[in-house]
């Protein structure tokens, strides 16, 4: 009985027929094989690198097994069949044969993903045996000369498999020209293989081919190669295929082509490395990578750029040029050209340089400006956030700190973010305090601050308030002593400045003052201070400031006061009389007055009557002077009658003043009419009777030593009068002790009636008149005598006790 053997040591390697007598020797050096299988394995495994995977690939149909219309089976059926042909509708086709007399053929299914050649294991009474089973397809991709093709497929024969026993057995794949056996060889004469355990069981089976320089015919892709071959100890009843993939390379590789290793963007901070990096990939004319390709990089000169190391570069054995790329400090974006010699067009990497962390704040504009209270200011606050390299640095928050009380102002919007250029602009608007105050500037990570001025200005005038040096008082003709005061005010309160204030007063003829400078103008803070100077008139009076456009003026009280006492006002009560001790019916008075007559409050006024004779009992003594200057006391006369005078003294000024007042007689003591009453003489000679009264009480009891006065014309016809000690017109005589009192009258040199008075002095009591006649120097006298007593000229007075009256 015949076994055959398949001694393939290369995949698409042709089998080699052995008779019976080399068979025992064949099993002895498998065995042998065998025994060193794991270890072959493993350095096999080790040593297969991964190609790189190609731009240029030879498109294998369905060789992923998922189309379902490739799905089905054929083969199996009775013991040493053999047939082929499509698998389903295709394009993967299948061929098989059983072992003549031995073994059934095996059955070759597509389906659920995979290609599947089963059946492959038999025992009959020769031994163990494996049938003849492959896939194929026709690509229909002619042949290129000077060419490598790799074929990989993903193998699964549920064991583990070695080099020796997946190629030598026929387990493995092979490319070939068509499907004869003749031609399908090719993979192993001029070829290598690799194989990678993926996992478990399943592996990368790859094999490669190389053309001459002279190919013909389409490309076929084989499963399971060639069978009919023995396939050792592992013996295997079946194995599957998946991700059946075919590539070409070129031989010999021109850089045509220059592409970017990784997509981009390519970005970098300022000073930082550019992630990620702009290697680049040097391709052949089917788009293979091509190690040890030179590749120059060129930056721009100045502006936002890099430095690239190395420059020049060279591909590695993945045709990929690896450089690092340093942005400088400057942002921006920029262009870097690699150039590959003999390729035309370089490539260009369009570069951003993006702007550090936030460093710094520059560019300030809008600091140093005014705005009315309670208005925007007119230009907008604006700045920059730079990096430490000076560039602007977008979508930073910034926000404005104004003061939080007194002047200050708002943002909008406030924070606010940087744009593109690192800039922001914002408005202002002032709140309704005046004055200057900084702002801070705050950017998270930029230390310290930045602060920059605003000035918010007060409006128009629009009130006075603040009002100083009202209610304060000043001597007459002297200054005030604080300055009279007040503030112009814009709507919110705030000072105004420059504005025009002016003073109005009483007119002169009445309590009033003059203002320096008048009119006054506000200062930097709205205020307005100028010197009053009270005129001579004393008393409280309203001053008025004003000013344009604000109709309500501001009112300041001022008070002139009087001078210190300086002289005293007309006297009241002076010259009026009262009974003995009875009260004088009017008051005591004075006015005390400073220089410019003004009244004098508060001054001690002293009333001084005489301390003995007639006199009088003032009360009280001392009186201070009232608001109007006025002093006023009460007097009532002593006992004796008489003339007198009240001296009255001012604090400061000492004797100012005599008050002259008359203690009179009681009523009921009066002029008792005891004498003649009627006489004539010549001129120039005496009367022939005195002139004779008597003073007595209301009880007729004479009164002695009262003064009665008798008064004759001073001009005219008159009478001298006379007594013993003196003469005259007037004569002052005492009553004697029994109440007479009396004058000899002599004519004077002119003719005519006359009459002469007597008058109880200090007395109401009625004047007695004597009726007199100076008659010419021959006339006739007639009847002296006939009214009353009748005492003869020069004649001692004797009254009788009973004068018959």
């Amino acid at each position: 009985m015949d076994i055959v053997a398949t001694t393939s040591v290369a995949m698409g390697l042709p089998s080699r027929h052995l008779d019976r007598a080399t068979l025992p020797h064949r099993f002895r050096l498998q065995w042998l094989i065998l025994l060193a299988a794991f270890g072959v394995f493993l350095c096999i495994a080790a040593q297969a690198s991964v190609p790189t995977q190609p731009n240029a690939s030879v498109i294998v149909s369905n060789g992923d097994f998922s189309n379902p219309a490739n799905d089905g089976s054929i083969g199996g059926g009775v013991v040493g069949g053999s047939g082929g042909g499509p698998i389903g509708s295709g394009p993967w086709a299948g061929s098989y044969n059983g072992i003549a007399a031995l073994l059934a053929p095996p059955t070759l299914t597509i389906g659920a993903g995979k290609a599947q050649i089963g059946g492959l294991l038999g025992v009959n009474a020769v031994g163990i045996l494996n049938n003849n089973g492959r896939f194929r397809l026709n690509t229909g991709i002619a042949w290129q000369p000077n060419r490598r093709y790799v074929l990989e497929a993903d193998i699964d024969a549920s064991s583990v498999l070695t080099a020796n026993v997946l190629l030598g057995g026929n387990v493995g794949i092979a490319i070939s020209t068509d499907i004869s056996k003749a031609s399908r060889v090719v993979s192993s004469t001029s070829g290598t293989a690799t194989l990678s355990l993926l996992s478990g069981t399943t592996y990368r089976v790859s094999v490669e081919y190389v053309t001459g320089a002279s190919v013909s015919g389409n490309i076929f892709v084989q499963l399971f190669g060639e069978p009919n071959g023995l396939l050792g100890v592992n013996l295997l009843s079946a194995v599957s295929f998946d991700n059946v993939t075919l590539h070409t390379y070129l031989l010999t590789q021109t850089p045509t082509t220059i592409v970017p290793a990784n997509p981009g963007p390519y970005t970098g901070t300022v000073g930082g490395v550019v992630d990620p990096d702009i290697g680049v990939v040097v391709l052949d004319s089917i788009g293979d990578p091509i190690p040890g390709v030179t590749v120059t990089f060129t930056v721009p000169a100045s502006g936002p750029s890099a430095v690239v190391t190395p420059n020049p570069a060279t591909t590695g054995a993945d045709g990929i040029a690896h450089v690092t790329t340093t942005a400088n400090t400057i942002a921006g974006d920029y262009d870097i050209t690699a150039t590959v010699s003999g390729i035309g067009t370089p490539f260009v990497y369009h570069m951003t340089n993006l702007a550090g962390p936030p460093a710094q704040v520059g560019g300030v504009s809008g600091g140093g400006q005014n705005a009315t209270a309670g208005s925007p200011f007119s230009a907008p606050v604006g700045l920059q956030v730079l990096d430490q390299y000076d560039n602007p640095v977008a979508g930073v928050q910034v926000t404005f700190i104004p003061p939080s009380s007194g002047a200050s102002s708002s943002f909008a919007p406030n924070p606010a973010t940087t744009d593109a250029n690192g800039q922001i602009s914002v408005t202002a608007t002032a709140n309704t305090i005046a004055g200057t105050y900084d702002v801070e500037v705050s950017v998270s990570g930029v230390s310290p601050s930045t602060n920059f001025q605003l000035t918010n200005t007060a409006g128009p005038a629009a009130q006075l308030g603040n009002a100083s040096g009202g209610g304060q008082g000043a001597e007459v003709g002297s200054s005030f002593t604080n300055p009279v005061g007040l503030q112009v005010q814009d709507q919110y309160g705030n000072g105004v400045s420059g504005v025009t204030v002016t003073f109005s007063s009483p007119p002169p003829s009445q309590a009033s003052s003059t203002f320096t400078p008048n009119p006054a103008v506000s200062d930097a803070n709205g205020m307005v201070s100028v010197a009053a100077q009270a005129n001579t008139i004393a008393g409280t009076y309203d001053v008025e400031a004003s000013i344009s456009g604000v109709p309500t003026p501001m009112t300041f009280e001022l008070t002139n006061q009087a001078g210190p006492a300086a002289s005293i006002g007309s006297l009241s009560g002076s010259g009026q009389g009262a009974v003995t001790n009875t009260p004088f019916a009017s008051l005591l008075g004075l006015q005390v007055l400073d220089q410019y007559a003004n009244p004098v409050a508060s001054v001690m006024v002293t009333f001084t009557p005489p301390s003995s004779g007639p006199s009088a009992v003032v009360n009280p003594v001392t009186v201070m002077s009232g608001p109007g200057g006025l002093v006023s006391t009460t007097a009532t006369a002593n006992g004796i009658a008489g003339e007198y005078s009240i001296d009255v003294s001012v604090a400061g000024l000492g004797s100012v003043a005599q008050i002259d007042l008359t203690n009179m007689l009681d009523p009921t003591i009066g002029v008792d009419d005891v004498g003649e009453s009627h006489q004539n003489t010549s001129i120039d000679a005496p009367f022939s009777c005195v002139l004779l009264v008597q003073i007595v009480d209301g009880t007729g009891t004479p009164m002695p030593g009262l003064a009665v006065d008798f008064d004759a014309p001073a001009s005219g016809a008159s009478a001298m009068l006379a007594n013993d000690s003196s003469s005259g017109t007037h004569m002052q005589v005492n009553s004697d002790v029994d109440g007479f009192a009396w004058v000899e009258a002599t004519a004077n040199g002119i003719e005519g009636s006359f009459i002469v008075a007597a008058q109880l002095k200090y007395s109401l009591a009625p004047v007695k008149e004597f009726h007199l006649k100076n008659l010419a120097a021959n006339d006739p006298i007639m009847g002296n005598g006939f009214d009353g007593i009748c005492i003869p000229f020069a004649a001692t007075l004797e009254v009788p006790a009973d004068s018959g009256k």
